[in-house]
């Protein structure tokens, strides 16, 4: 641009100025509302004219560089116009059926089958659900043009602005470098910018300085964690349980990053009973359980994120559900398997590795552990039953009755009986009868008692005996089957009649 040309934005409150400041050297300023002020473009073409004239500089010059300066910020004017409250109500805009046809609006990914652009998002889950971390998983593909989880594709690399307020400057820090070394990228190569101080969506200057900030940087998406601080903030009147009040302040600030151009995420929890229900349950979330009136109608777009199995301290893997969906019609449901692994005396040791597994694959591998809980829990109860007979038979030792040792234990028969069954089979205990007054006389009863030392070496050494045989046998038939000779089928017939009596 000409030296002599200086241009300089600043926030003005009229129209005509449009945000824009003109100068044509010192002995110019008599032109410059002029320029500034046309509002037809003929005029403003005109004017230019003018001002080549005034400056000396060529009109080509001035046609190429303050025309399309003076034309775009008359655009953004009108833009900016819209996220003013409108001061005189309702204004009915109607577009007939032709013209809503021809109109030149199309769905747009941000992040394939994931989120599409321009429609406010709610990243919801459960308290210590990884929602933040998963935040920044989205962020950091999103301003690196890599994967989301590793699976979902990133078209177009974006920047992104994150504003935490409640993790804090070391978590996220320590977060973000973690998920851009697994992929493969430096985070500083990343462009998302970070911010640690949240707006107050009930507080108008709040609004318009986040607006301002993100038409400057040019900002696609706004990652704003948590929602919660921004809702009461700055409006103690505010009721969080009435729609009628969150759901405006909600709408207010899906329009002011509509109309910059960026795509709102506010990251929202569950309500306590539901987090922790669909977790026992081992089921996705759903919109009705975020906490709040009005957040699951303001939502156009949702990632939904729960456990699908309780963390176990320590070991670092996050089994989670990420149910997603939006009004574009994109939707989807599946398993994230999270190994963050275990932090070391210095800080370090954790990292950050995804698998993304489908659904019916998510709930096979939960099936499969509730089926080992179970399995480990009977057997837990299986071995608390057999200490409970082997206590009691104990103290008598001439033996007792199944219906005296369900007494004596405090089991039911259904438990002592295959208790006692898999005693016998391991020679701990062995089969009796005992006599018991009866009238005038005594009865004989079948009764079990523990099995002596010398039953117990006797029931080894025939088990081991038994074994041998059955090897033994084993290897006769193996070798006469190689030979193949049909006269020593007899042999064959006498051998497994031996193993058998054995």
């Amino acid at each position: 641009m000409d030296s002599r040309i200086q241009i300089s934005y600043e926030p003005i409150s009229s129209k005509g100025r449009l945000l824009l400041h003109v100068m044509f050297g010192q002995d110019d300023k008599e032109i410059y509302d002029g320029v500034i002020l046309g509002n037809e473009r003929d005029e403003v073409i005109r004017l230019t004219n003018e001002a080549s004239q005034a400056t000396g500089i060529s009109l080509n010059e001035i046609e190429q560089q303050l025309t399309g300066v003076v034309l775009q910020a008359r655009d953004w004017w009108a833009r900016y116009q819209q996220l003013q409250p409108a001061s005189e109500g309702f204004q009915a805009n109607f577009l007939t059926s032709a013209a809503l046809e021809k109109l030149d609006a199309r769905h747009r990914w941000l992040i394939k089958h994931v989120l599409v652009r321009d429609q406010p998002v709610l990243l919801g889950g459960p308290k210590k659900s990884l929602k933040t971390s998963i935040m920044l998983d989205a962020a950091i593909s999103l301003g690196s043009g890599m994967p989301f989880l590793n699976k979902f594709e990133i078209p177009e690399r974006v920047r992104v602005a994150v504003l935490s307020g409640e993790s804090g400057q070391i978590t996220i820090r320590e977060t973000a470098r973690r998920i851009a070394k697994y992929k493969g990228v430096p985070l500083g190569a990343c462009d998302v910018l970070w911010g640690f101080e949240l707006p107050r969506l009930g507080v108008e200057a709040d609004i318009q300085a986040l607006a301002s900030a993100l038409r400057e940087q040019q900002v696609a998406v706004v990652f704003v964690d948590p929602a919660y601080l921004c809702l009461l903030a700055g409006t103690p009147d505010l009721q969080a349980n009435n729609m009628f009040q969150v759901g405006p302040l909600l709408m207010r600030i899906a329009k002011v990053c509509q109309v910059v151009g960026t795509t709102l995420v506010l990251v929202h929890h569950t309500t306590k009973p539901a987090g922790m229900l669909r977790m026992q349950a081992g089921e996705p979330l759903e919109l009705e359980d975020l906490a709040y009136s009005g957040f699951q109608e303001f939502a156009r777009q949702w990632l939904l994120i729960n456990r699908r199995q309780k963390y176990e301290p320590g070991t670092g893997k996050h089994l989670l559900w990420l149910n997603l969906g939006g009004s574009a019609g994109h939707s989807g449901c599946w398993g994230i398997d999270v190994e963050e692994g275990k932090l070391n005396d210095n800080f370090s040791g954790r990292q950050w590795l995804v698998q993304v597994r489908s659904m019916n694959d998510a709930m096979r591998v939960i099936l499969e552990a509730k089926e080992r809980r179970q399995e480990a829990t009977r057997t837990a109860k299986f071995v608390e039953a057999t200490e409970k007979v082997i206590t009691a038979l104990s103290t008598v030792r001439d033996g007792e009755t199944q219906s005296s040792i369900c007494k004596l234990t405090g089991l039911q028969a259904r438990v002592v009986g295959p208790v006692l069954a898999n005693l016998l089979a391991r020679s701990k205990v062995v089969r009796t009868q005992i006599k018991k007054k009866s009238g005038q006389g005594e009865t004989p009863y079948d009764a079990w008692r523990l099995a002596s030392a010398t039953e117990i070496v006797a029931a080894r050494m025939n088990e081991e005996a038994t074994a041998s045989a059955s090897s033994s046998a084993d290897g006769r038939i193996a070798n006469l089957m190689g030979k193949g000779d049909d006269t020593d089928t007899d042999f064959l017939d006498e051998s497994l009649e031996t193993s058998s009596s054995a």
